[in-house]
């Protein structure tokens, strides 16, 4: 089950109203409107509980686990980066290669 999944199943009765399945709800929530929606799920779900230091305790244990997401994210962008400028690197010395020279075409007819 996918964080649209279980934001489907909050907000159905209105989707159904709405005449909007979980297919193109899910589809709707793409991107940062995904990443906003699972952070206010995240708030109420915090919010659910009426003692503080509960509040406190769930707050800093989804922290952490978002900075260790937040980190393997720029590692991977990272790693992709470079690996992508490496992949066009040699695409361009695959083109360079493929270079016909002038002296080599025979003009005469």
């Amino acid at each position: 089950m996918t964080a649209a999944d279980v934001l489907y199943l909050i907000c159905q009765t209105q989707a159904d109203r709405l005449g909007i399945d979980s297919a193109e709800f899910g589809g709707r929530l793409a991107g940062l409107k995904l990443w906003e929606a699972i952070r206010a799920l995240r708030e109420e779900y915090i919010d659910f509980f009426p003692d503080p230091t509960v509040q406190k305790s769930l707050r800093a244990v989804i922290d952490e686990k978002e900075d260790v997401l937040d980190q393997s994210w720029t590692l991977m962008a990272s790693q992709f980066a470079q690996q992508s400028r490496q992949a066009a690197e040699d695409f361009e010395k695959s083109l360079r290669d493929l270079r016909v020279s002038p002296e080599s075409v025979n003009t005469t007819i």
